[in-house]
């Protein structure tokens, strides 16, 4: 149940925002009877393993004082309290009536074979205030203290809490309303409107300490600390806007104002990195890949890789850690560490370049890849008719079948769809235009130079014909006749 040297936690997958497999902050303090979060995030190839909380000065020998079960069911044991966050990679302590002997040295765990990975946090315990006058026969007031109460409830106001805060889409936020303490058995609640007096009560507390949760927002009142909790999860744009801790009374409830503001989930992967599995292109065009990660990975080189398989495959561009475009032969890269994408742009492209990529960022250890598939689809060809018919002695002119002269030649053959057009119709015009008239006017020609046979009586008549042409000579010539 111990972890490994840390040299080799860094051929684990990473996730989000955590470098090592677990962090957390280095101190926590809290309050005499009070109460204290304590949060560990995790990176994502932890997300289903044990997470747990441990006492002691040395990691090896630590108490363990409580456990999850891998789920995000809420696990208590006597005054701790333990909860996965999976979808944020975090999970939360909860430590309630603290004690001065609280204070030490406790551990964020993760369980697995071998040594575990854990985080130390140094956690310190202010004492309660107290004021214990010896001279007087008499409890001092309120008034005499300067403080609406002694002890830990020292709210001026009712109610009191942040003025603003903020979350990350599909993430999560938390919450603290402070009163005062004459309020600790009252109703707590959290309510969304911009005005106080219409607003929606979201969630609201029975009057004790229980958890109370309804749908995406869970509420606690911690009584001794005189703070109750609010926690949002699975936080969407529409969640932004003004809300109010209230305490519920008779005639108007103390309320106070907090504006709720909601980050764009621009890193919202849940693997480190991801992208379309399939994506197509055209011969000679180009085509385009956004690949999303994790916002941990905002400062690595991300690369694109060719090949079968990811251990073996060619890197044809990567980045340089930074946002500025990179180019190699006919593809380029380009990281938005704002959007957490970065945009692979292959050009020109070939029937040969079809095949397996890889979305890939570069890190010590095994890289976070992601694997798709690139087809090129066969760049639409025309063919332009240039058999001249054999009929014919001579090639026929562009004036002969309507078109321009040949000085347009190179500007029709820059454009195939215009050329192939233009072709067409002069076929067509020859074919059902100039080749019927040619051959309308060949018929003609030859039906009226056609031969005549004589019948077998038509000897009289042309021996008739040939006197009569003899006597019309001899009339106009007569020295013909001698």
């Amino acid at each position: 149940m111990w972890q490994f040297p840390a040299l080799l936690l860094f051929f684990l997958p990473g996730c989000c925002t955590a470098q090592d497999p677990v962090t957390g902050p280095e101190e926590v303090s809290g309050q005499e009877q009070g109460f204290l979060i304590v949060q560990c995030r995790y990176a994502s190839g932890w997300k289903n393993h044990n997470k747990y909380w441990c006492r002691g000065d040395d990691w090896k020998t630590c108490e363990l004082l409580v456990e999850t079960d891998a789920s995000e069911r809420l696990e208590k044991k006597n005054r701790v309290y333990i909860r996965d966050y999976k979808r944020d990679f975090i999970f939360r302590v909860y430590m309630e009536d603290l004690r001065m002997s609280d204070a030490g040295i406790y551990w964020c765990g993760i369980s697995k074979v071998g040594y575990d990975p854990m985080f130390k946090v140094s956690v310190n315990i202010d004492p309660v205030l107290t004021i214990v006058p010896t001279f007087l026969t008499s409890t001092p007031t309120m008034e005499d203290t300067g403080m609406e109460k002694i002890g830990c409830c020292t709210a001026q106001d009712p109610v009191t809490g942040p003025e603003e805060v903020s979350g990350q889409e599909k993430g999560s936020l938390t919450v603290q309303c402070q009163y005062a303490s004459g309020w600790e058995g009252y109703n707590k609640y959290w309510c969304q409107g911009d005005y106080w007096k219409t607003c929606e009560i979201l969630v609201e507390t029975d009057g004790s300490e229980w958890l109370e949760k309804k749908n995406r927002v869970s509420i606690r009142d911690d009584q001794r600390g005189c703070i109750f909790t609010v926690t949002m999860e699975d936080l969407r744009m529409s969640d932004a806007g003004i809300y109010w801790c209230g305490i519920s009374k008779v005639g108007y409830d103390p309320m106070f104002k907090v504006t709720v503001n909601i980050d764009p989930g621009c890193c919202t992967a849940q693997d480190p990195v991801t992208g379309p599995e399939e994506v197509s292109g055209q011969e000679r065009g180009s085509l385009t890949v956004q690949c999303r990660y994790t916002s941990g990975w905002k400062d690595y080189n991300k690369y694109w890789c060719q090949g079968d398989y990811w251990k073996t495959c060619e890197i044809l561009v990567e980045t340089d850690g930074s946002e500025q475009l990179e180019k190699k032969n006919r593809v380029s890269i380009r990281d938005d560490q704002t959007d957490c994408i970065f945009t692979v742009t292959m050009e020109d492209l070939r029937m040969s370049d079809a095949g397996i990529y890889w979305c890939g960022i570069t890190k010590a250890g095994r890289d976070p890849m992601f694997k798709v598939s690139v087809n090129i689809d066969p760049e639409i060809s025309t063919t332009v008719l240039t058999t001249a018919p054999t009929f014919l002695t001579s090639t026929p002119t562009m004036e002969d079948i309507g078109m321009e002269n040949t000085d347009r030649e190179h500007e029709i053959q820059s454009s195939p769809f215009i050329w192939s057009l233009l072709t067409s119709i002069s076929f067509q015009f020859l074919v059902f235009v100039v080749f019927p008239l040619l051959l309308s006017m060949l018929s003609a020609v030859l039906w009226v130079n056609r031969p005549q046979r004589p019948s077998g009586g038509d000897e009289v008549g042309l021996a008739k014909i040939h006197s009569s042409d003899a006597q019309d000579r001899e009339e106009h010539f007569p020295g013909d006749g001698k």
